[in-house]
C-alpha cells in the first residue's frame, strides 16, 4: 500500500486512538471523535473508507524503520513494522490511520528487526 494511504496517529491524538482500540483491532475513523483532522492529504481508494487500526513498533527505532500495510482481497489486513537495530527493544503501540479499499476482516500485526 502506498505511503499516501496511511499514517501514524500523532502524539496529540494517540490517547484517544488507543482508547478506541482497547477492545477492537480496527474501527472506522468516523466513529473516533477528534482524529478526522489527521486525514489531511490521505489518499482514499475509490469506494474505500478510512480506518483506525492497531500497529506495533519497536521503541527507539523510528529513524531506522517504517510501517508497511497490505490487504488481501478477502479483507485480511497486515500491518508490519520493519527496522534495523541490534539488541532487544520494547514493543510499543502505534495506532495508524489507514485508507483501505474494503473493510478489514482480520488484522495481523507483526514487527521485525534486522541487524
Amino acid at each position: 500500500m502506498p505511503d499516501e494511504q496511511f499514517r501514524v496517529v500523532t502524539s496529540a491524538g494517540r490517547a484517544a486512538a488507543e482508547a478506541s482500540l482497547s477492545t477492537r483491532a480496527w474501527v472506522p475513523l468516523d466513529e473516533v471523535p477528534g482524529l478526522a483532522i489527521e486525514t489531511e492529504g490521505l489518499v482514499v481508494p475509490a469506494g474505500g473508507r478510512v480506518y483506525l487500526v492497531r500497529g506495533v513498533m519497536l521503541e527507539g527505532t523510528d529513524g531506522t524503520g517504517r510501517f508497511s500495510i497490505e490487504q488481501a482481497d478477502d479483507g485480511t489486513t497486515a500491518v508490519n513494522w520493519g527496522c534495523l537495530g541490534a539488541g532487544a527493544a520494547r514493543q510499543v503501540r502505534r495506532p495508524l490511520i489507514v485508507a483501505l479499499p474494503r473493510a478489514p476482516r482480520d488484522l495481523v500485526v507483526a514487527v521485525s528487526m534486522a541487524r
